[in-house]
């Protein structure tokens, strides 16, 4: 005969994963996320720690192109950690802040000792400083990154420029048309804000290439304002994840300043209280002399 059961549903009864696998996931998520994090800015920042794309030397991840893969990877990423963390918060129930804070790999490892400290610390900064950091980046590579057009696309209307002849005759004419730095096509897209007027393009097919001649596929008015999309959303959770700590900090700093003005008018009181007995005693003991 078996014996008897434990007390309590388990979690693999109830169908809940344990806090300590769950901080372990929590983890392994964060980890990949920072480790994303640090590989397309040092690609973007051309460091040199870069792959190629399809195994051809002319699409490597850099510059603009980091941002192309980096914002959505990144965010996604982030968000997926920020769920991870909302699950373990709703499980902990604890007076100390970092006690909700999800420990890296162990959830024993105390606050209160400078190690560990120092490790909730470093962590916490890299998820909540560093990873919000090549978001931002990542975003802004993305925008400064050039579309080149296979098909009609129209591009804006360039102003009538002034000219001067031999003869010292101005005559009107326009400015040249589209640039065409691209292999067979139109540069429709070489200013950070040209992706978010030129419009929308078509959903399927391979007419529109970013930042290179061909491989690329970029989506007019989809791309970029859903980019835009997912790093608003990650500033927003970022915001609501801190906001608790901040006011937290913000709390306690007052609570700090509260207590030195009142160390400080208590000061200044036993000063004025002080002066004021020693000039009560120096006329008590004028008047006694008299």
């Amino acid at each position: 005969m078996s014996g008897p059961a434990p007390a309590g549903p388990s979690p693999k009864a109830n169908g809940h994963m344990s806090d300590e696998m769950l901080s372990k996931v929590c983890t392994t998520v964060a980890l990949i996320y920072i480790t994303f994090c640090i590989y397309f800015l040092s690609a973007g920042q051309g460091w040199g720690f870069s792959i190629e794309l399809l195994i051809k030397a002319s699409r490597k991840i850099e510059g603009p192109v980091a941002g192309l893969f980096g914002t959505p990877f990144c965010a996604l990423l982030f968000l997926a950690l920020m769920w991870l963390m909302k699950q373990w918060t709703q499980r902990r129930i604890a007076t100390s802040l970092w006690d909700r804070f999800p420990v890296p790999f162990h959830r024993e490892i105390p606050y209160t000792d400078p190690v560990g400290r120092a490790y909730r610390v470093v962590f916490f900064a890299l998820i909540f400083g560093f990873g919000p950091y090549v978001q931002g980046y990542a975003f802004n590579s993305f925008v400064h990154g050039s579309v080149c057009a296979d098909i009609e696309w129209p591009v804006p209307a360039r102003a009538p420029v002034a000219a001067s002849d031999g003869d010292g005759k101005s005559a009107a004419r326009s400015a040249a048309g589209p640039k065409r730095t691209c292999k067979n096509g139109v540069s429709i897209i070489t200013e950070p804000w040209g992706h978010f007027t030129a419009g929308f393009g078509p959903l399927t097919g391979n007419n529109f290439h970013f930042h290179q001649n061909s491989g690329l596929t970029y989506f007019p008015g989809w791309q970029p304002y859903l980019f835009l999309l997912l790093t608003a959303a990650v500033f927003v959770t970022w915001y609501m994840a801190i906001r608790v700590w901040v006011i937290a900090a913000l709390s306690r700093l007052s609570r700090r300043l509260v207590k030195e003005v009142r160390k400080a008018t208590d000061r200044a009181g036993r000063r004025r209280a002080s002066a004021s007995s020693r000039q009560a005693r120096k006329r008590d003991k004028g008047k006694g002399t008299r």
